[in-house]
């Protein structure tokens, strides 16, 4: 993927970069986890995102 999660650099100055995103469903609701990469650390990162709630059944 290489998207910046910082908008407005370019990209020979960022620092992170999304490298795996996936669709996470629960019962809870449906969620997308995305992994990022700091490029100056080598550390990964994962946000775990709320998509659309769902109505209740």
């Amino acid at each position: 993927h290489g998207r910046s999660a910082t908008p407005g650099r370019t990209p020979a100055r960022q620092r992170v970069v999304e490298v795996a995103r996936a669709a996470l469903p629960t019962e809870h609701g449906d969620f997308t986890a995305v992994a990022f990469r700091d490029l100056a650390t080598g550390a990964e990162h994962l946000a775990v995102v709320a998509d659309r709630p769902r109505s209740p059944s």
